[in-house]
């Protein structure tokens, strides 16, 4: 069942989130038999588009510079042929290939090529690179306010939005099909992971002087109606010029730096009050498995054991086609993160289910 972590819930939510690894690893290690399901659904099969097509006013919008078309394929492809039929929209580099603008327009992928400039600071770590008209803050800051502009371009982007990283994500299903979206949603990882990671600590600790302990939410992919988004980007731009103009706060030592600040525009109340966080296999938009597969990767190593990708139905990861579940048995619509699971045979199971077909006429 989908539902969501509000802030009034805090003191319950804490509680619930100290739970031990190892009941948390039982309870992902489920014997896979509970979810014995059915389906019929392959991504190397072009399903027909629902007719009316539910998804024709919503918008997938992220930035893909720097990309391969293999990458792209794989984003893009897996996609479409869920049945997805509305707007596509990534912003791409200034040398992009031919052959990734042709596959792009051939899916009918509204395209934004940047425009490189100097950065107005110096960063620490990542290259020292903007993209107009946003020189103030490195490009994966810079994204929020170009989604923003992006998605404020697309006046038939009336229905739900989602913001979301490129290279690690593939899709399953329709990431909105059946689903109402009423509010801006923010995806929690995997209980285990809070907020006092370093990937967040830190700069919080740095820029802020504050501590916060609390479910770490992914600033990888977020979802909403039109008009939340808008305001979440404006949100995330605003603190982000913010961090961008404060040492203390710009030169942090890990690339990145937008989950701290994601995380903190929404723990310490700049978001608005109707602002949802989906649990980690919630059966919402995503599923970000990262965390996760790190957790079963220890688990099963302890115990000398080496997992073949067809073989994760049996820990409740997979069904027995090998696509990611929810903890309700359904396939994930969007998948974050897939990378971080190095099981034994799982790139060739992308290869085999994502790695071609996807370039078919949309």
């Amino acid at each position: 069942m989908l539902r969501s972590i509000k802030r009034s819930d805090r003191p319950r939510k804490k509680r619930k989130y100290r739970t031990s690894l190892l009941l948390i690893l039982g309870s992902a290690l489920l014997p896979a038999a509970v979810w014995n399901v059915s389906y019929q659904f392959q991504f190397t099969e072009t399903p027909p588009l629902p007719s009316p097509c539910s998804s024709a006013h919503a918008a997938v919008i992220g930035l893909a510079a720097g990309y391969d078309l293999t990458v792209l394929r794989r984003f893009v492809g897996s996609l479409r042929q869920t049945g997805y039929c509305g707007h596509i929209i990534l912003g791409v580099a200034p040398d992009v290939t031919d052959a990734v603008l042709e596959y792009l327009q051939q899916q009918h992928v509204t395209i934004h090529r940047l425009q490189w400039t100097p950065c107005d600071y110096h960063y620490n770590v990542e290259t020292i690179v903007c993209a107009q008209p946003y020189a103030s803050l490195k490009v994966r800051w810079g994204r929020f306010p170009l989604a923003r502009d992006w998605l404020r371009g697309c006046p038939e982007c009336t229905g739900p939005v989602l913001v979301t990283d490129v290279r690690d994500v593939v899709f399953q299903r329709d990431p909105f099909d059946g689903l109402v979206i009423e509010a801006l949603q923010l995806f929690a990882e995997h209980p285990y992971q809070t907020t006092l990671h370093k990937l967040v600590k830190k700069p919080i600790r740095r820029c802020k002087h504050r501590k916060l302990k609390e479910p770490m939410l992914c600033s990888g992919t977020t979802v909403g109606t039109r008009e939340a988004i808008l305001t979440y980007l404006e949100v995330m731009y605003q603190e982000l010029l913010v961090w961008a103009s404060q040492e203390d706060c710009r030169l942090i030592n890990r690339e990145g730096g937008d989950q701290a600040v994601h995380n903190y525009i929404y723990y310490t109340g700049k978001l608005p009050s109707s602002t949802q966080v989906i649990p980690f296999r919630s059966s919402g938009v995503v599923n970000t498995v990262a965390v996760w597969g790190k957790l079963l990767e220890e688990q099963l190593r302890n115990n000398n054991e080496t997992i073949q990708w067809d073989e994760m139905w049996k820990y409740n990861v997979t069904d027995r086609q090998g696509y990611f579940l929810e903890s309700d048995g359904s396939r994930s619509r969007t998948v974050h993160q897939f990378d971080r699971f190095h099981w034994a045979g799982y790139n060739v199971w992308l290869q085999e289910h994502l790695g071609r077909d996807l370039d078919e006429r949309y």
